[in-house]
C-alpha cells in the first residue's frame, strides 16, 4: 500500500465512528474535514503509484514486445541465411526421420534426383529412392552399430534414372539416447562407377589381349621360328653343295632367311616384355666371362670388316642377372657397335663404382645426331628409315636392351657425337666380394686388325 493512504484513511474511520463529545460543532467539523482531507492525500497518492506501477508494466511488455520481434527477425535472418547456404551448396544435404519422412532437404539434392523443387522431394518416402530396398536396412545397421560410418548406394530419381551416391549420415539422438533424426550429405558419385566400370572393362579386356598375346607368342615361337630354322640350315647346306654359280642364291637365301629370324625374335621378346610373361632367373655372374664369350661371337665379325676390336680394363665383379638376357644386352650393343662402325674400331672395358659396376662398348662409328638421341630407345625408331635408310633393322633393339637391363634393376646410358662415336654405359649393383676389392685387370691383349 502506499505510505499516508492507509494512516488517513484509517484516522478517517475511526474519527467518523469516533463520537464528537464535549466539543464545539464548528470544531468537529474542522476535525472531521481534516480527516477527509488526509484520506484523499492518501487516495491520491495510491492512484498516482499505481499509474506508475501501470506505466511500467507497459514499458515492459512494449520492451518484451520489441524483443520478441528482434528475435524473430534474428531467427528468420538467420534461417534465410542457413536455407541460403543449403540452396548454394553442390552436395545434397537431408534430415529424415527413423521413420523415413524427409523434413529437410536442400536443392542440390532434388536436382541430383531430378526433382522440380524440394518440396515435391519431401512428399516423397525416403523407401521409395532406394534402388535396392534392402540397402536401407543394410545401411541402418551400419549406422547404428557405427555412428559416422558413410556408404555407397543407389537412388532412383523423380524420372527413374539411377543414381549412384555417397552417403555421410549423423544420427541425432535425444537425451535418452533414441535416434530423432538423420542428418547427412549426398555426393553424386556416378561419374567415378561409370570410370570404374570402364576401367574394370579395360582391365579385362587388357588381360584377354595379354592371353591372346601369350598365345599368339607361343604359336609363333613353333609356327615360323621351327620352320624358318630349317630353312636356315638347308640354306647353308646347299652353299657347300651348289656349284659356283648357284652358291650366291643360296647365300642370299640364307642371309634373309637370317634376317628375318632376327626381326622375329626381336618381335617375338618385345611381345614377352610388353606382357611381362619374360621370368627373369637371376644368379650371381662373372661379368668378365660374360663379356669375354659375347666378345668372341663378334671379334671375327668385326675384323672381317678391318676393324679393332679391344677388350680394356675389366673389374673382377659379380653380379645378380639373367645369363640369357645379359648375354642379349652385350650381343645387341657389340651387334650395333660392328654394324655401324666404317673404320676404327670397337672397344669394351669397365670400371668398379663403389657398390656398382660400369661397363662400356665404345665404337668409332657414325654416331647418333643429337635430335635422335631422346628416341633412341624407343620400339621401331631409327634415325635413318624409308628406302633410303642406310642400315637393315627393326628398330627394337635398344628398346628391348633397355628394358632388360632396367628389368635387371640397372641403368643404361648413351653419349655420341655425329660421326665421331658412340658410348653405351651399363651400370648394374654388384656382389660385395670378399677380401680386398677387386681392381682393374686387362684380360686380353688384341692386335689391330688388318685391313
Amino acid at each position: 500500500m502506499v505510505p499516508g493512504f492507509t494512516e488517513g484513511l484509517m484516522g478517517a474511520l475511526l474519527a467518523v465512528r469516533m463520537p464528537l463529545v464535549g466539543l464545539p460543532d464548528l470544531d468537529a467539523l474542522h476535525v472531521a474535514l481534516a480527516v477527509l482531507a488526509a484520506a484523499a492525500g492518501g487516495l491520491l497518492a495510491w492512484r498516482h503509484h499505481v499509474g506508475r506501477q501501470q506505466q511500467a508494466a507497459r514499458d515492459r511488455a512494449e520492451a518484451a514486445a520489441r524483443a520478441e520481434a528482434a528475435a524473430r527477425d534474428a531467427l528468420r535472418d538467420t534461417t534465410e541465411r542457413y536455407r541460403s547456404l543449403l540452396n548454394h551448396l553442390s552436395v545434397g544435404v537431408y534430415r529424415t526421420t527413423p521413420g523415413g519422412r524427409i523434413v529437410e532437404a536442400n536443392t542440390a539434392l532434388a536436382r541430383l534426383l531430378g526433382f522440380d523443387d524440394v518440396e515435391a522431394l519431401r512428399r516423397r518416402h525416403v523407401q521409395d529412392l532406394y534402388f535396392d530396398a534392402d540397402d536401407r536396412d543394410r545401411h541402418l545397421a551400419r549406422l547404428d552399430a557405427h555412428p559416422t560410418s558413410s556408404a555407397e548406394f543407389r537412388l532412383v530419381g523423380a524420372d527413374g534414372q539411377v543414381v549412384w551416391v555417397h552417403d555421410y549420415p549423423l544420427a541425432v539422438r535425444d537425451e535418452e539416447g533414441r535416434i530423432r533424426f538423420f542428418d547427412g550429405v549426398l555426393t553424386d558419385i556416378t561419374p567415378h562407377k561409370m570410370l570404374e566400370e570402364q576401367l574394370r572393362s579395360a582391365k579385362s579386356q587388357a588381360e584377354e589381349l595379354a592371353r591372346l598375346q601369350s598365345s599368339f607368342v607361343a604359336n609363333m615361337s613353333h609356327e615360323v621360328r621351327t620352320p624358318l630354322t630349317a630353312i636356315i640350315g638347308f640354306a647353308a647346306l646347299l652353299e657347300e653343295e651348289v656349284n659356283e654359280q648357284h652358291r650366291e642364291l643360296a647365300q642370299l637365301v640364307r642371309q634373309s632367311g637370317q634376317r628375318l629370324l632376327e626381326t622375329l625374335n626381336s618381335v617375338l621378346d618385345l611381345a614377352q616384355l610388353e606382357s611381362k610373361a619374360l621370368n627373369l632367373r637371376l644368379e650371381p655372374l662373372d661379368l668378365v666371362a660374360e663379356v669375354e664369350e659375347a666378345a668372341c661371337l663378334f671379334r671375327p665379325i668385326a675384323q672381317e670388316k678391318g676393324l679393332r676390336f679391344d677388350l680394356g680394363p675389366l673389374p673382377l665383379a659379380y653380379a645378380r642377372l639373367d645369363r640369357a638376357c645379359f648375354h642379349r644386352i652385350l650381343c645387341n650393343l657389340l651387334s650395333n657397335a660392328v654394324k655401324f662402325t666404317a673404320q676404327g674400331g670397337i672397344t669394351v672395358s669397365g670400371t668398379l663404382e663403389g657398390t656398382e659396376v660400369h661397363l662400356q662398348v665404345r665404337d668409332t662409328g657414325a654416331g647418333i645426331g643429337e635430335t635422335f638421341l631422346p628416341h633412341l630407345f624407343e620400339e621401331f625408331k631409327q634415325e635413318s628409315s624409308g628406302l633410303a635408310r642406310s642400315h637393315q633393322g627393326s628398330g627394337l633393339g635398344l628398346a628391348i636392351t633397355k628394358r632388360l637391363v632396367e628389368m635387371m634393376e640397372g641403368r643404361i646410358a648413351v653419349t655420341s657425337t655425329k660421326d665421331e662415336g658412340s658410348t653405351f654405359t651399363l651400370v648394374f649393383p654388384c656382389l660385395p666380394q670378399n677380401g680386398a676389392p677387386p681392381t682393374p685387370r686387362r684380360l686380353l691383349h688384341d692386335a689391330p686388325a688388318t685391313r
